[in-house]
């Protein structure tokens, strides 16, 4: 399966064992803003996230058309009041980075950051969002992609020309 997204708002999914891009064509997945990232989660790869060009976030089921969360335009400020109901002295979130599936601990996760380089990590369920860890010091500007290494490390790179590595249990 193949899920293909553009600025048009419409990402297509696709069975690429199909002999013609006809029968290959599955759903069409209508967004109604510009897709920036786009990926699969869930257990068995059955759902899709996607990020738009306005800073929100929608789930989708890879079968059906509609989408089954839509975090909303006010979804920064919702994040932004996360971090700092945790007691975090981190600048509001600006932008979203791109979700990522952790498969061992089956919890869809998704970074998001300021400006001067802060970040947060954050649990996406289906109805919730939580706040998993609070990422401050290691870079100082924009994040732009984020890569597991191991169940608790990760990596991030920026605009800053800086690549770190984290430890989710909070050692940097």
């Amino acid at each position: 399966i193949l899920v293909s997204a553009a600025e048009d708002g419409l990402a297509c999914i696709f069975d690429t064992s199909q002999p013609s891009e006809e029968e290959a064509l599955k759903n069409i997945l209508t967004v109604q803003s510009p897709i920036r990232e786009v990926g699969f989660f869930g257990p068995q790869s059955e759902a899709i996230y996607v990020l738009t060009g306005s800073e929100s976030l929608q789930l989708y089921h890879k079968d059906h058309t509609m989408c089954r969360q839509d975090f909303g335009l006010q979804f920064r400020r919702h994040l932004s009041h996360l971090v700092g109901a945790n007691g975090n002295s981190i600048a509001p979130i600006e932008y979203l980075v791109d979700c990522h599936w952790d498969a061992p601990r089956q919890e869809l996760l998704l970074l998001a950051g300021s400006a001067n380089g802060d970040a947060g990590i954050f649990r996406v369920g289906e109805q919730d969002i939580s706040l998993a860890h609070h990422l401050h010091g290691g870079h100082r500007g924009v994040l732009r992609a984020w890569n597991p290494l191991s169940t608790n490390v990760f990596a991030t790179v920026g605009e800053d020309a800086r690549l770190c590595e984290w430890n989710r249990l909070g050692k940097q």
